[in-house]
């Protein structure tokens, strides 16, 4: 039994670090995410979490579409942390 609670508990943990925060709708150009020392292209349908840095270069394009409904875009060449994302979403701001 406390072989089970102790699962349990680290999926909990888990689940609470990694929470999806974002997801893509549009993306054009070569828009990543870095995690860690890992760099992933970005396409329609991914799943972005409260970890991590996209990056996009110039004439990138990324449109992402929160939790809560909130739509957001990315046109600009940069890098973005995807925490400050989601409180620029919450203000219904773009970069």
């Amino acid at each position: 039994m406390i072989h089970k609670s102790l699962i349990l508990i680290l999926l909990f943990s888990f689940s609470i670090y990694s929470q999806e925060i974002l997801k893509v709708i549009a993306a054009k150009g070569k828009p990543a995410i870095k995690i860690g020392s890992n760099s992933i292209l970005l396409n329609p349908g991914d799943k972005i979490f409260n970890h991590g840095t996209i990056i996009t270069s110039e004439f990138d394009y990324l449109s992402l579409i929160s939790n809560n409904g909130g739509v957001f875009e990315i046109t600009t060449k940069g890098s973005y942390n995807t925490k400050d994302i989601e409180t620029k979403v919450n203000q219904k701001k773009n970069f």
